[in-house]
C-alpha cells in the first residue's frame, strides 16, 4: 500500500507539472465541437501469465494533452477533435484496471506502462473508410515494488477498415493495448538483470523528453530551421530569407546582407515568419502550432481556435493569387513514415515530437 501511495503522489506531481490532465476546462478556449471517445469497460478474455503480475500502473506522457486525434463527422466528413471522456490518468488507468483484471494475481511483479503517444485517425478513400490507432509505450518491471527495469518498448500503428469506424476506436485502442500486454508479459517471463530505476527516475526521464526550448516559449525566433534540432532549440540558422513560388512549388532562399537572394535552401525543416511556424514538406509550407507538448497542423483546428492565421501568406496573396495560396497552406498530407502501411495511409495531423516527421 505504501508503494502504491508513493507512486500515486509522484504521478500527481508529474502530471500537474505538465498539465497532463485534460478536463472540460482544458478543451479549446472557444466553443468547438469535439467527439468524446469512451474506452471499453469489458475485461479481456486472457488468463494469468506464467510470471505472475499483480498490477499495472499507467503513466500518460503524450505530447498533445488535449486530444487523441481527429475524427470525421457528417456527410462532408468534417474533421473535429477526438478527446478522452475523462482526465488522461483516469482514462487510461481505469481502462487498464478493467481490461486486464482477469490476468492479474494477488501477488507478483508490478508493471509500469509509460504511454508516450496514443493517437487515432480516420481517412475516407474512394471505396473504403479506414481507422488508425498508434500506441507508443515503454514497459517497466518491478519485483520488489520499488525498483524498475525497462523490459520492452512498443511503437505500432493498427489499420482497421469497416463501416462507421468512428464508433470502433475503443475496440482498436483495446486491441493495441493487448499487444502491449503480450509484449510486456513475454519480456517479464525472461527478464534478467538488475532493476535500478525508481518511479521518480522514470518520471524525470519523461519530463526531460519535453524540456525543449521550442515548447517552453511562445516567442519564436524568425528564420529558417535547416534541421529539426534547430526547430527544437528555437534557433534558426538562417535569419534572412525569402519565399518564392514557381511552377506550383515553394522555394526558400537565403538572403545575403545586401538582400540579394542566394541559392535555394535544400531540405529545410521549416520556417518562422511573423511569429507563425510552418513545416516545409514536399515543397509546400504547412502551418503548425503548439498544442500541449506537441505541434498540430493548424488546418485541422476550427478557425475560432486556430492561432496560426497564415498572416504571412495573407500578405502575399495579392501577388500569388488564391490558387497558389491554397497550394501552399492547405491540402491533405499523408503519413509516409510507417513502413508497413504503404497504401491507404493516414492523414497527417501533427508533428511527431520525437523526430519531427508528419504523424496523425
Amino acid at each position: 500500500m505504501k508503494h502504491i501511495l508513493t507512486v500515486s503522489l509522484l504521478l500527481v506531481q508529474f502530471l500537474s507539472a505538465k498539465a497532463q490532465y485534460p478536463t472540460d476546462n482544458d478543451l479549446p478556449e472557444k466553443a468547438e465541437r469535439v467527439k468524446k471517445i469512451k474506452l471499453s469497460s469489458q475485461p479481456a478474455e486472457i488468463s494469468a501469465p506464467a510470471a505472475p503480475i499483480a498490477g499495472i500502473k499507467v503513466i500518460p506522457s503524450c505530447g498533445d494533452t488535449l486530444r487523441l486525434g481527429f475524427v470525421q463527422v457528417g456527410m462532408a466528413n468534417k474533421k473535429i477533435s477526438a478527446v478522452p471522456d475523462k482526465p488522461w490518468n483516469a482514462y487510461l488507468q481505469d481502462f487498464v484496471d478493467t481490461r486486464f483484471k482477469t490476468a492479474l494475481t494477488a501477488s507478483g511483479a508490478q508493471l509500469l506502462w509509460v504511454v508516450e503517444d496514443l493517437r487515432i485517425n480516420e481517412h475516407t478513400f474512394a471505396m473504403s473508410e479506414k481507422a488508425y490507432v498508434r500506441l507508443k509505450a515503454n514497459a517497466y518491471l518491478s519485483r520488489d515494488n520499488a525498483h524498475y527495469q525497462l523490459i520492452s518498448s512498443l511503437d505500432t500503428v493498427l489499420l482497421k477498415g469497416g463501416m462507421d469506424v468512428t464508433h470502433k476506436h475503443d475496440q482498436n485502442i483495446a486491441e493495441v493495448f493487448e499487444l502491449l500486454w503480450g509484449r510486456s508479459v513475454d519480456a517479464a517471463n525472461t527478464a534478467t538483470g538488475n532493476a535500478t530505476l525508481t518511479v521518480a527516475d522514470v518520471l524525470s526521464k519523461e519530463q526531460n523528453r519535453f524540456a525543449l526550448p521550442i515548447l517552453q516559449t511562445s516567442i519564436y525566433k524568425p528564420g529558417v530551421y535547416k534541421t529539426y534540432q534547430e526547430f527544437l532549440n528555437n534557433q534558426p540558422s538562417i535569419e534572412k530569407f525569402n519565399v518564392e513560388i514557381k511552377k506550383r512549388k515553394v522555394t526558400i532562399q537565403e538572403m545575403d546582407t545586401n538582400d540579394n537572394a542566394g541559392p535555394a535552401v535544400e531540405n529545410a525543416w521549416g520556417i518562422c515568419k511573423d511569429g507563425e511556424l510552418y513545416k516545409y514538406h514536399k515543397e509546400r509550407l504547412i502551418p503548425i502550432e503548439k498544442s500541449g507538448n506537441s505541434f498540430v497542423l493548424s488546418n485541422y483546428l476550427d478557425a475560432i481556435n486556430r492561432r496560426n492565421k497564415a498572416i504571412f501568406w495573407g500578405a502575399m496573396t495579392g501577388g500569388l493569387g488564391g490558387a497558389a495560396f491554397g497550394l501552399t497552406t492547405t491540402g491533405l498530407f499523408s503519413v509516409e513514415t510507417i513502413p508497413y502501411i504503404t497504401r491507404q495511409q493516414p492523414e497527417a495531423t501533427t508533428i511527431d515530437i520525437d523526430n519531427g516527421t508528419l504523424m496523425f
